[in-house]
């Protein structure tokens, strides 16, 4: 019975973290640059919460992906107070992968390419420097606007009580069962032990009749 014990509370500590601990992993514009080993060509550049978001999804390796952030590094001194950068690489977390899939479906795209980028309510998949020109307007026409669209807000706002988890659904419930077991297999040692102090009294009894 210990032994079943243990090994559902071994159980139940190895599904945890999978249950907290899965999240999005986003790097900032420096921290991307960092990962395709690009040497940043600016100095003092900070991000701040007036500056619009790129959202970037891409793939360590991508050359497209590359290119794009070859593109951000080399605007950053003109352009950098209007944009900051949060980038989810795909190819290596599967978190990441997820979280581009519904944003995807979220905008109308099904069929896409790397690098997807998101300024605003405007995307643009798989770069390529005619684009640059388009790019920077779509980064000042968002910067410009009273009410910018965040599209990871909205869709928090709008698919958040409608979203189900269902692997977060079965190790709750895989979790829930094991606690049920471990209660199970307490309240059962208990009853044995009660149950054998009962005997043991019993015959105590007996010997002090005789």
């Amino acid at each position: 019975m210990k032994k079943r014990l243990l090994w559902g509370i071994l159980l139940l500590w190895l599904l945890i973290p999978t249950m907290v601990f899965a999240k999005y992993e986003a790097t900032n514009l420096e921290e991307a640059l960092d990962q395709e080993v690009i040497i940043p060509k600016f100095s003092n550049y900070e991000e701040n919460d007036e500056q619009v978001i790129i959202y970037l999804f891409r793939g360590n390796g991508c050359q497209f992906c590359r290119s794009f952030l070859e593109f951000l590094n080399s605007i950053v001194d003109e352009y950098g107070k209007y944009f900051k950068v949060e980038s989810y690489e795909v190819w290596n977390n599967d978190d990441n992968k997820s979280l581009l899939e519904d944003v995807a479906n979220h905008l109308g795209f099904t069929d896409y390419g790397l690098p997807f980028i998101v300024i605003g309510e405007q995307v643009f998949t798989v770069y390529n420097s005619s684009r640059d020109e388009e790019i920077i307007n779509a980064i000042i026409k968002e910067y410009e606007k009273d009410n910018r669209y965040d599209v990871l807000v909205d869709m928090k706002v709008k698919a958040a009580p409608l979203k189900i988890n269902y692997n977060l659904v079965i190790n709750i419930v895989l979790i829930l069962g094991v606690g049920a077991l471990a209660v199970l297999e307490i309240k059962n040692m208990k009853d044995i032990k009660e149950l054998n102090k009962k005997l043991e009294n019993g015959n105590l009894r007996k010997k002090e009749v005789k």
